[in-house]
C-alpha cells in the first residue's frame, strides 16, 4: 500500500445503507480514511467546511437537496475539493447530463454500486479520474470482495441494521451535546469519527465525554441520554450503552 494513500479521507453520501457500505469497504480497503453520513446538505457543508477532505463521493438520486447547487457552491466555496456524483446503476448516463454536471462543479458522474463484485473496476475508475495513479492496490480491492461475497446476504442485512442503530446512537449523542455546549457539539462528534473511523460506540462515548471542556456538563450530557433510554443508569461506567431487548442496541459505528 502507498504511503500517499493513508492520509486521504473520503466522504461517502449515499441514500442507500447497502451501497454505502460498499463504497465506504473498497475505500478502506485502500488504506484511506472513510466518513459517511446520509446526504443532508446542511450536515454535509457543516463537514467539509471543517475537515480536509479528499474526496467528496455524493449520490445525486438524493429527494432531500440539489446536487448540483451543492456543487456550485461548493466550487465557489472549495474549489480544490473534488466532487463524484453516482447516479442509479439502472438509468444510462447521458453526455448531456455530464457535461452538465461537470459545469456546475462536480469532477463526473459515474454508475453508483448495485452489488459486490462492481467495486473493484468502480474503485479504478474513482482512482483514475482523480488522478491517483499507483495508489490503487487491485489485490486488496479483490480480497474484500471475495470476504464480501462469502459473507452472505443474511449478514449483509444484520450489517445494515448494525449501521442504522450506529448512526441514530451518533446522532442522539450528537443532539444531546449541542443542548449542552452548543453547536461545537456537532464538530466534536465529527471530529472523533474523522480520526478513527472503525471506532466502537462504547469507545466513541467515552472519547467524547473526556472531550467535555467541565465534568459538570459531561455529567448533565451523562443524564440527558440516560433520560432517552440510549445508556442505562446502572451501566454508565461498565458499558455507556443500552443493552436491554426492547431498546436499540449500537454496536460499531462504522
Amino acid at each position: 500500500m502507498s504511503n500517499r494513500s493513508k492520509g486521504k479521507l473520503i466522504l461517502v453520501s449515499q441514500t442507500e445503507t447497502t451501497k454505502a457500505n460498499l463504497w465506504k469497504l473498497g475505500f478502506l480497503s485502500q488504506g484511506l480514511k472513510v466518513f459517511d453520513i446520509p446526504p443532508q446538505p446542511n450536515e454535509i457543508e457543516d463537514i467539509i467546511y471543517n475537515l480536509n477532505f479528499d474526496l467528496v463521493l455524493l449520490d445525486m438520486n438524493s429527494r432531500s437537496f440539489n446536487p448540483y447547487l451543492f456543487c456550485r457552491k461548493t466550487a465557489t466555496a472549495l474549489p480544490h475539493l473534488p466532487i463524484i456524483l453516482t447516479s442509479q446503476k439502472e438509468r444510462k448516463i447521458y453526455e448531456v447530463e455530464h457535461r452538465w454536471a461537470v459545469s456546475q462543479g462536480a469532477k463526473a458522474v459515474i454508475p453508483n454500486l448495485s452489488k459486490t463484485p462492481e467495486v473493484t473496476g468502480a474503485l479504478r475508475e474513482v482512482f483514475h479520474l482523480l488522478g491517483w495513479y499507483g495508489l490503487y492496490n487491485e489485490t486488496r480491492a479483490v480480497n474484500v470482495v471475495r470476504k464480501l461475497k462469502s459473507v452472505g446476504t443474511s449478514n449483509t442485512r444484520n450489517t445494515n441494521r448494525s449501521n442504522n442503530a450506529n448512526f441514530k446512537f451518533m446522532s442522539a449523542c450528537e443532539e444531546e451535546l449541542i443542548e449542552i455546549v452548543g453547536p461545537i457539539g456537532s464538530f466534536m462528534c465529527r471530529r472523533i469519527l474523522s480520526a478513527n473511523p472503525g471506532i466502537e460506540p462504547k469507545e466513541f462515548l467515552k472519547t467524547l465525554i473526556a472531550q467535555i471542556p467541565k465534568e459538570e456538563l459531561a455529567l448533565k450530557f451523562k443524564h440527558r441520554l440516560m433520560s432517552r433510554g440510549i445508556i442505562r443508569p446502572k451501566a454508565v461506567r461498565r458499558s455507556h450503552f443500552t443493552t436491554s431487548a426492547t431498546q436499540t442496541r449500537y454496536p460499531s459505528l462504522v
